[in-house]
């Protein structure tokens, strides 16, 4: 509680109900600059594995997805209001997407050759620069 007697953080109100569903504390400045710097750490050892075994990997966390997918469906719909019917969606088109981008992954990040130029070896290289934060718009 701070001052006000109000709750430090972040409460998510369901809106079947109007209870408080959720609630997170708000992270501080040090706890945020630790959070970006173990990202990029953790940015850096993903960078080193190779495309293959990361396909694997976001395999398995595709799988962990559907595996819970009632879970998850409930727990949308406590978060957003939407529908229990149409919650389970949510997992099947995360794995629609996931899985089509696993399989454009090689051919998408390959080098591309310019045209030849006489004197010169050209390529385009695509290298990851780094770690991206997303705050996902949601109406």
């Amino acid at each position: 509680m701070n001052q006000r007697g109000d709750f430090p953080g972040l409460q998510c109100v369901s809106p079947v109900d109007g209870s408080i569903y959720a609630t997170r504390v708000a992270a501080d400045a040090n706890t945020i600059a630790q959070s970006i710097e173990l990202s990029r750490s953790a940015q850096r050892q993903w960078q080193k594995t190779s495309l293959a075994e990361r396909a694997r990997i976001c395999e398995l966390a595709v799988q962990y997805f559907e595996q819970r997918q009632d879970q998850i469906a409930e727990e949308i719909a406590w978060q957003m209001g939407r529908p229990i019917s149409f919650a389970g969606g949510e997992v099947k088109g995360l794995a629609e997407r996931a899985r089509h981008m696993m399989a454009i992954a090689e051919p998408s990040l390959a080098d591309l050759t310019p045209a030849k130029k006489a004197g010169f070896r050209r390529f385009i290289r695509r290298t990851p620069v780094g770690t991206v934060f997303t705050i996902a718009p949601w109406n």
